[in-house]
């Protein structure tokens, strides 16, 4: 009897632990989406240019991209940090939200090779 009482007493701490509000600053679902698409660009971005210039150091690259980033959505690194760990303790929204920076990287990256194919089908053509 004393395990079952120690059980549910533990499962009451933590279920009381877990904050079920949302942060006063929390980005909206289609902010958060445009935000995180832009993070993984500079990530992209940062990768592919310190493969160009090795001197420089990753973190502190991907840092100053993330700052642009943060700084043209006008939100705090704050802010940020907040809204993803409430997205990651939601894991339905999360993935409708990730879901969409896919399919929106795959659109742009299609857009990309069709005009690439065009441009060279246009030189072949001259």
């Amino acid at each position: 009897m004393r395990v079952g009482i120690l059980i549910i007493v533990i499962i009451t701490f933590l279920i009381g632990c877990k904050s079920n509000s949302e942060p006063k600053d929390l980005l909206p679902p289609s902010k958060m989406e445009n935000v995180l698409t832009d993070i993984l660009l500079a990530e992209s971005f940062a990768e592919s240019y310190l493969t160009i210039d090795t001197t420089r150091k990753l973190k502190e690259f991907y840092d100053q991209e993330l700052n642009k980033v943060i700084a043209v959505h006008k939100i705090s690194q704050k802010q940020l940090r907040s809204s993803m760990e409430y997205y990651k303790s939601r894991p339905e929204i999360l993935k409708v939200i990730l879901d969409s920076v896919n399919n929106k990287a795959i659109r742009e990256k299609d857009k990309v090779y069709k005009e690439v194919i065009e441009k060279r089908h246009l030189q072949k053509s001259k």
